[in-house]
């Protein structure tokens, strides 16, 4: 209604931003995120294990409109690294993949650092156990180097729980979308879905809250496919 447009055709020239913050989000929360959990379980009870756990749950706590705000004064007003909103630099054409680079950073950070908590834990506690299974136990009786034992045998295997949060990832993601968007005038889905809002524009609305949901059960689909690629046992009952 309110830009007398289809709203397919509203959707579609949105949905590709959308999908790059999402994406570019998700690979820095998993490998962040991943990294982290690797590390406390390594150094377990440590004074490293303790600074690790402390900052992702203080990430975790904090809103992410106020982590956007301070990355943007910080990053944006007072050192002028970053540009502090939109997908572009206006004058430069469309802008290049370095101008389009810059402008992710921030949105992305801000979408990561609220979700990488949840990939910590889970790869920590998943490292934890599989320290005290007997193939671990085996492989150091073996006389195997350490790094060996722990990225050859407990971590590729302390992975398979962690598949199932591709799904919940997806959940959280596209709900942080419309606050980051909205935050750093992304122009994605979530924005647009929010300006509806406010226009009253149920059709736009409905179109945005359908396709969010689609994405949220490919997410969830595409985490039991996965799951089940990685997981030996249930292939091996198939």
């Amino acid at each position: 209604y309110s830009l007398e447009r289809p709203v397919t055709e509203l959707i579609g020239a949105r949905l590709g931003a959308t999908l790059t913050l999402i994406c570019t989000s998700l690979a820095l929360s998993i490998s962040i995120g991943l990294t982290l959990g690797v590390i406390s379980a390594i150094r377990k009870n440590t004074i490293v294990d303790y600074i690790v756990t402390t900052l992702a749950f203080l990430g975790n706590s904090m809103p992410q409109v106020w982590i956007g705000l301070m990355l943007m004064f910080l990053f944006s007003v007072h050192w002028g690294w970053l540009p502090a909103g939109g997908m572009v630099t206006l004058g430069r054409g469309g802008g290049g993949f370095v101008d389009r680079l810059e402008h992710l950073i921030l949105p992305a950070s801000t979408l990561a650092i609220t979700n990488l908590v949840v990939w910590y834990r889970y790869q920590r506690s998943s490292l934890i156990e599989a320290f005290h299974q007997d193939y671990v136990r085996t492989a150091r009786a073996k006389g195997l180097s350490e790094r060996v034992v722990v990225f050859r045998h407990a971590w590729r295997n302390s992975l398979i729980p962690i598949v199932t949060l591709l799904g919940n990832s997806a959940v959280f993601l596209v709900e942080g979308a419309f606050v980051v968007e909205t935050i750093f005038s992304w122009p994605g889905l979530g924005r647009l879905g929010v300006d509806a809002i406010l226009k009253r524009d149920y059709p736009l609305v409905m179109g945005v809250v359908i396709l969010s949901s689609v994405v949220i059960i490919i997410g969830n689909l595409l985490a039991d496919i996965a799951y089940g690629l990685v997981n030996p046992r249930l292939r091996a009952k198939h």
